[in-house]
């Protein structure tokens, strides 16, 4: 099962996750995947149609706040560890 699947029977089984560590091929579009089923209002998640899924889909959710590593070696300041 791929990291989708396992993420989604976790979501059904009503183990949402605290914190994800994701790095690699793919993780920026997996992180907004993570992001748009937290806030999603529907029951099957995500539904792609609530407000909140579409806000999500146009990076204009409120609750979605995306952090980018800085640099050469795309390192998290300090400063933005403590925002997140």
């Amino acid at each position: 099962m791929d990291s989708v699947g396992i993420f989604k029977a976790m979501v059904r089984a009503g183990k949402f996750p605290h914190a994800m560590l994701l790095e690699g091929p793919g993780a920026k579009d997996f992180a907004q995947f993570v992001a748009t089923t937290a806030v999603c209002t529907a029951a099957e998640k995500p539904c792609g149609q609530c407000a909140a899924c579409r806000k999500a889909a146009d990076h204009a959710h409120p609750d979605i706040l995306p952090f980018y590593p800085v640099g050469a070696k795309k390192q998290y300041p300090v400063e933005t560890v403590r925002q997140i």
